[in-house]
């Protein structure tokens, strides 16, 4: 499969951000019954979304569209310090095990070089194995678990 990114644009806000708070609600499903989202959550990820859409040098969208150009893979990207993160790593379901996966992980890397990122840090959920072995199998290793802090009350 010829897998072609594109950065999202603003027209790709909305659609990103259900993907991405869709990804929390799968991830709290399949891999971690504890992890819930928030309002205040949901409005981070929207405000999260269109800062790096607009502020590329800050970091982007990577997007794929399949033939009807609907959005079909996801990887939020940003970068500070020298330090880029990729999250948010998301394919639709009839689209893996074709290879997507891989060329998003790959990309996402390539990208956040690209503008300079000397660490690359990728958050992913930890019960999901396949995308924990496909960064591995791209030189990435483990370093430590994340803990995550919903705001005080």
């Amino acid at each position: 499969m010829n897998t072609v990114f594109e950065l999202a644009t603003i027209e790709d806000a909305w659609t990103v951000t259900d993907i991405a708070i869709g990804l929390h609600d799968m991830n709290a499903r399949e891999f971690d019954k504890g992890l819930t989202l928030t309002p205040e959550g949901q409005a981070t990820i929207m405000e999260l979304v269109a800062h790096v859409i607009a502020h590329p040098d800050d970091g982007g969208v990577l997007i794929y569209r399949d033939k009807k150009k609907d959005i079909a893979a996801i990887s939020m990207l940003r970068i500070a310090g020298g330090r880029g993160i990729a999250s948010h790593m998301w394919v639709r379901r009839d689209f893996r095990g074709k290879g997507v996966g891989e060329a998003l992980a790959k990309d996402s890397l390539a990208y956040l070089r690209s503008k300079g990122a000397k660490m690359i840090n990728a958050e992913i959920a930890e019960g999901n194995t396949v995308m924990h072995n496909l960064l591995e199998k791209l030189g990435g290793r483990r370093l430590v678990a994340t803990y995550h802090f919903d705001e005080e009350k």
